[in-house]
């Protein structure tokens, strides 16, 4: 079974943060021997990030504070306990923490505002890497609090960062939903589409994972309470087909266009997925162009969609059915 996991660094001016006798079994703190010193500030996430560097300048003790509990289907209960536990431990200290596989910093102050029942996007952040010709490098930071592999992907289009982080959400919903982990080789629906996820070190290639965690986390992260999870790059499908390519340009553009046909249709369905069936006449998409309407699906695999052409007047149509793939 899963491990939910959470680690949380505190640097302070030397008071000791304290769990108290009520505290959850689950959840400890520990001194470091030495406040992590790194010669370049490394890559924090949220509001926070240019708080790190003085904060760690200026800290005279670092604790690390964490717990493990198998996951259930309840796993944002266990991200809420820690946040309550961690705000009742530092109440009143001056300091930095830093939500280690998220690599995000925040003041001890505002420990009492994490969020009790926290969501997918609350768990984990999305660094992108600008690369030449408008390319883009995805890289999650914090699927590991759910013993999930982090993921990376390529896409091209700056316009598309927003639906690349929706991406890292469903999976984070998908995981949560679960209470499973997303393994190499496995393969998921998004939107229209469907990915696919392969390890980076290669399948039971073994050894140590770790190594493809920042440098932060392997420093403020002893062995002995986190092994690493490792990497998973995405690959998309060619729609109808088992061919795969490592540029999900295509995918996250439908899926966003999808959502906003969706929305605009203010459907609470979410998005067809190319294996769903649709109902169409033959002369759908010819010259006379093409009419859609939906009603309310007669099954799971049913979209509910109908599409004709649009040549007037209204008359008969030969309706036929068959996979949204297919007819697109």
């Amino acid at each position: 079974m899963p491990t939910l996991r959470y680690y949380c660094l505190l640097l302070t001016d030397g008071q000791r943060p304290e769990l108290g006798g009520s505290a959850d079994s689950g959840f400890q703190i520990v001194e470091l021997g030495e406040v992590p010193r790194f010669a370049e500030q490394p890559d924090f996430f949220g509001p926070h990030a240019e708080e790190a560097g003085p904060a760690f300048d200026e800290a005279k003790a670092a604790f690390l504070f964490y717990g493990y509990r198998p996951a259930r289907r309840e796993a944002g209960a266990f991200f809420g306990a820690a946040h309550a536990q961690l705000a009742r431990a530092v109440a009143g200290m001056r300091g930095l923490g830093v939500d280690v596989l998220r690599m995000w910093p925040f003041p001890l102050r505002e420990a009492r505002e994490l969020p009790e029942d926290p969501l997918a996007e609350d768990l984990f952040s999305v660094g992108f890497q600008e690369r030449p010709g408008g390319g883009f490098r995805a890289e999650t930071f914090g699927l590991a609090k759910l013993d999930q592999r982090e993921v990376s992907f390529d896409f091209r289009g700056r316009d598309l960062v927003d639906e690349a982080s929706v991406l890292c959400a469903r999976l984070v919903e998908y995981t949560l939903g679960q209470s499973g982990r997303v393994e190499h080789g496995q393969a998921l629906s998004f939107g229209f589409d469907r990915v696919g996820f392969r390890a980076v070190e290669g399948h039971d290639a073994g050894g140590s994972l770790r190594g493809w965690h920042p440098v932060f986390v392997q420093r403020a992260l002893p062995e002995a309470v986190f092994p690493g999870v490792g990497r998973l790059e995405v690959n998309a499908f060619e729609p109808m087909s088992e061919r795969t390519a490592p540029d999900l340009t295509d995918a996250l553009r439908r899926s966003f266009e999808q959502r906003l046909v969706v929305g605009a249709l203010e459907s609470p369905l979410g998005t067809p997925h190319q294996s769903t069936l649709v109902r169409a006449c033959l002369c759908a998409g010819g010259e006379q162009g093409l009419c859609g309407f939906r009603e309310e699906p007669a099954s799971v695999r049913d979209s509910g969609w109908t599409f004709v052409c649009a040549r007037p007047p209204p008359g008969p149509h030969e309706i036929g059915v068959g996979p949204l793939g297919a007819l697109v």
